[in-house]
């Protein structure tokens, strides 16, 4: 019985020690006061950005927004079936554009390294920042 708890115990420290040292590794920027994880994942961005600590943003995770509303989230790029709209992923990585597990993120359009505005990841006039993605 005392070796299963030690060796429970000692799995629980090696995924902890782990935990920790992917965190302390994460590049981290100054964003509004707090300090961040730069490639942070939606849930990371709305746990803020859900109006408890920052401005609230629509979620629009996995459906079709308007224009005007907070891009879909959380979706798999490109969406099945629509890959002939889309850029190649190659296209998107030059452009500085990622994704995260193959999907749309915040920080698919924004990087919190950007003091600028709305952090985008290149300046979006005449929609360059929407045809980095979208084929014209």
């Amino acid at each position: 019985m005392c070796k299963a708890l030690y060796a429970t115990f000692a799995v629980l420290v090696v995924l902890l020690l782990f935990v920790l040292l992917k965190a302390l590794r994460a590049e981290t920027a100054e964003h509004h006061g707090f300090m961040v994880i730069v490639e942070e994942t939606t849930s990371g961005c709305l746990s803020c950005h859900d109006g408890s600590a920052a401005q609230s943003v629509a979620n629009c995770s996995g459906v079709d927004c308007r224009i005007s509303d907070s891009h879909s989230v959380d979706i798999p790029y490109p969406p099945p079936g629509k890959e002939n709209e889309y850029q190649p992923v190659a296209y998107l990585t030059e452009a500085r554009i990622k994704l995260i597990n193959d999907q749309i993120s915040c920080i698919s359009c924004h990087d919190l390294k950007n003091p600028a505005g709305l952090h985008l990841v290149m300046d979006n006039a005449g929609s360059n920042l929407c045809f980095g993605c979208h084929i014209k």
